[in-house]
């Protein structure tokens, strides 16, 4: 449902790498509920798909793997806060 007491940002940037794949460190900061936040901080890592068959054609196409490494803080506003470290890995098809 809607909840109109939820607020999230992010902030990151890349860097391209020989071969076409990004690394990207970035920070993530969502409110929930009343009290509650998350707090990310991590890289990402993203391996591009093949490009495109034209120079100039825009994004690569094909499958796309990007893989998260984060350290995670967490509270409800309830309870003592929560520390974790993440590993996300997503395919993406284009």
């Amino acid at each position: 449902g809607w909840t109109p007491d939820r607020l999230a940002m992010e902030v990151g940037w890349g860097i391209v790498l020989p071969g076409g794949a990004q690394i990207a460190p970035f920070g993530r900061w969502s409110r929930e509920g009343a009290a509650g936040y998350r707090l990310n901080a991590g890289t990402r890592w993203t391996a591009l798909g093949a490009p495109g068959e034209h120079e100039g054609e825009g994004a690569p196409r094909g499958p796309q793997l990007m893989v998260d490494l984060f350290g995670e803080q967490a509270s409800d506003g309830v309870h003592p806060a929560q520390r974790r470290i993440g590993l996300l890995g997503r395919i993406a098809f284009r």
